[in-house]
């Protein structure tokens, strides 16, 4: 009896040993295709990660080159600001000269007419000077 037993025993873990060759020669197939994959997998996600640096490098140099265009931007509207209050400066001090002037006659109209003339360019070349600032 004791010997029939064994036998049924060892019949058992032959079978369940042959099953769990059977498993694990699955299972190896299933990684030796599997394996592959995801080397292709690791490679892609190595080149999502290469392109997300270079993508935060450029997108930092961009935002370097808005501040930069932000800052030039206020400058050349404080210098535009500076420019508009000095040719107003300059055009009220022209009409202070120009009424100081007018008690005086010259002469002819042909001269008063000229001096006027002579006065509004200079006013012209002051406001080009200005605006060459």
């Amino acid at each position: 009896m004791a010997t029939f037993k064994t036998k049924i025993s060892s019949n058992e873990i032959e079978k369940i040993s042959k099953y769990g060759q059977a498993i694990s020669k699955t299972a190896g197939e299933k990684l030796t295709k599997l394996i592959p994959e995801i080397l292709k997998s690791a490679e892609h996600i190595n080149a999502i990660v290469l392109s997300s640096k270079e993508q935060q490098s450029g997108i930092e140099a961009i935002n370097i080159s808005v501040q930069q265009l932000t800052e030039i931007t206020n400058e050349n509207s404080a210098s535009a600001e500076e420019m508009s209050a000095s040719a107003e400066e300059l055009s009220a001090q022209a009409e202070q000269l120009e009424e100081l002037i007018s008690v005086f006659k010259t002469g002819s109209f042909e001269n008063r007419k000229t001096g006027v003339n002579f006065l509004n360019q200079q006013e012209n070349n002051c406001m080009q000077t200005i605006g060459h600032i």
